[in-house]
């Protein structure tokens, strides 16, 4: 049976050092007291509403996320000396979930340490970011634990375009800092394993944030046309999104802009 991709995102936590209040945590509490309402632009779609920090895509079992792009805004500094992610990523739903099992393909933008290999010495320095593997349920070789690319520092205030791109079977993921033109990278040979799931994550595993994480431009490409699936399945009680925007042709979905806010962090009045 396929596992919940809600437990693989408390497996992400137990990958983190020092781990704390992950968001898994206060995605799946039944009983959240705080509410935005529901987002402005929305109010036509019945998008469901649980947790904090916490925006899905989902798509037809048969019909895989082929590409992906987004520009995640770098946020101020946390204040704590703990482990804070923010992340977009791509989840199994459909064909050849087996022999991998359930990992993630996702691009981390972390305060502090983490699994990534290639994690800084001095992870309390700066945000940092490298495009990443996750896999804590499969024991397939090569799949297993926590795989990455190079990192690179980022500052407050750039804007980071995040691409996925499926070639063949080999998912290439990128990452360019528009302030300065740096990269790095990751591809990674999915063996023909589909991803169905596309979310937008914060996670404050054992630091806070100070802000919102905010994602702009982001484009959802589908294998085959699929109007239906241009529209966030879940959100935070506080996040937001601007309204989606389908293709002519079904095969693509836009949302300019989507918000992230962690529990106890007010909704902005200027969405």
């Amino acid at each position: 049976m396929q596992k919940s991709r809600h437990f693989l995102l408390i497996s992400l936590c137990a990958l983190a050092l020092g781990c704390g209040k992950s968001s898994a945590d206060v995605l799946l509490a039944p009983n959240a007291t705080e509410s935005g309402g529901p987002p402005p632009d929305t109010d036509y779609l019945q998008t469901k509403t649980s947790g904090y920090g916490f925006t899905q895509i989902e798509t037809a079992r048969n019909n895989p996320i082929v590409a992906l792009r987004t520009i995640l805004m770098v946020p101020p500094l946390p204040t704590d000396s703990g482990t804070l992610f923010f992340s977009v990523g791509l989840q199994p739903g459909g064909q050849n979930f087996d022999p991998i099992d359930n990992g993630v393909l996702e691009p981390v933008l972390t305060w502090g340490p983490s699994c990534a290999p290639n994690s800084p010495s001095a992870p309390f320095t700066s945000w940092w970011i490298a495009a990443q593997y996750v896999n804590t349920y499969g024991n397939y070789s090569g799949y297993t634990g926590c795989h990455s690319g190079d990192g690179m520092f980022v500052e407050e205030g750039d804007p980071l375009s995040i691409h996925f791109s499926l070639d063949g079977t080999v998912w290439h993921q990128s990452v360019e800092n528009l302030r300065d033109g740096a990269s790095v990278g990751f591809d990674l040979d999915m063996l023909g394993q589909t991803q169905n799931y596309a979310h937008f994550w914060l996670n404050p595993v054992s630091a806070e944030p100070v802000a919102d994480g905010e994602f702009a431009s982001t484009t959802i490409t589908f294998a085959e046309p699929e109007r239906d699936a241009c529209a966030p399945i879940q959100r935070g009680h506080n996040d937001f999104f601007s309204n989606p925007e389908p293709s002519p042709d079904g095969t693509q979905c836009s949302i300019d802009r989507i918000v992230l806010r962690a529990q106890g962090v007010p909704a902005s009045t200027q969405n």
